[in-house]
């Protein structure tokens, strides 16, 4: 089992990874101060990797909780 959540915590890990990433590369977009408009071109692909990251953080936090499911099942069907 340990394998188990171990994969899903890498998965989360991952995905604060991406969201880091994604959101200093957001951060560092920089506004064009005679029309104060953002550029929209340098945006785009941080925010798919910033739902990349939501995604990947989703399906760690599922691995770890059927994990911790099939635990609880094994005990049960012990006890």
């Amino acid at each position: 089992m340990n394998s188990i959540h171990q994969s899903g915590i890498n998965l989360v890990n991952q995905a604060f990874y991406t969201a880091s990433q994604s959101a200093q590369e957001i951060a560092e977009v920089v506004v064009e101060p005679e029309t104060s408009e953002l550029s929209s071109s340098n945006l785009i692909g941080p925010v798919v990797e910033l739902k990349k990251a939501e995604i990947l953080s989703l399906a760690g936090t599922k691995v770890i909780q059927t994990a911790d499911d099939m635990v609880g099942t094994l005990i049960d069907t012990k006890v």
